[in-house]
Formats: structure tokens, C-alpha cells, sequence
């Protein structure tokens, strides 16, 4: 696991190459990650069956400096904002963790 940083009890978790998931710790984000993909079992099976990187077994949350340092778009990229202000942000609107929190296209 890398460094240990919260906002407000949420850590923001790099899962693969593309996409980052939010929530209080890497057991219930990967959880939470293989049910949104519609995988029903344990997340060793989910491995097994080539469904994600051996890497992705050990989701490692962002550090207090990446977290703090990289931008979001928000408002269609018309406002960046850092990874911190928008977990303030989804906070603020009541978004229940662990909960998809960003990502790019592969």
C-alpha cells in the first residue's frame, strides 16, 4: 500500500490504467469495483479468470501530493480542479463511498 492520506476518511484508489475508484479502504473499493462490472465472486477468482493485471490485486491510494496535485476537469473542463476538492466536492452532494471517482479512456 503507498502512502496513507484521507479526505475525510476517503482515499482515492488507481485500480488499473484507467480508472480510479474512491472509498475508505482497497478491500471494499475492489469489492464495489468488481460489482460494477458485473463480476459475482471472490476477487482472487476475478484474477484467475485474466479479468484484471496482477497489480490490481494491490489497488495503491494516491499520495497526499498526487492527490493534491492532479486535475480534474469539472463543469465539461471548463474548471480544474485538484483530485481533493473534488472528493470535497461529491462529499458535499451526499455521494455514498466507495463509488467510481474518475477516468480515462483506454
Amino acid at each position: 500500500m503507498c502512502d496513507q492520506y484521507t479526505e475525510q476518511g476517503i482515499k482515492v484508489f488507481r485500480l488499473n490504467d484507467y480508472e480510479w475508484f474512491a472509498g475508505a479502504d482497497a478491500q471494499a473499493v475492489l469489492a464495489y469495483a468488481l460489482e460494477q462490472w458485473g463480476f459475482k465472486g471472490k476477487p482472487t477468482d476475478a484474477l484467475n479468470d485474466g479479468m484484471y493485471d496482477e497489480d490490481f490485486d494491490r489497488p495503491c491510494d494516491l499520495d497526499a501530493s498526487t492527490l493534491n496535485g492532479a486535475e480534474d476537469a469539472e463543469d465539461g473542463g471548463k474548471e480544474m480542479i485538484t483530485y481533493r476538492e473534488s472528493i470535497r466536492r461529491e462529499l458535499a452532494k451526499g455521494v455514498t463511498f466507495p463509488a467510481f471517482f474518475c477516468g480515462i479512456e483506454g
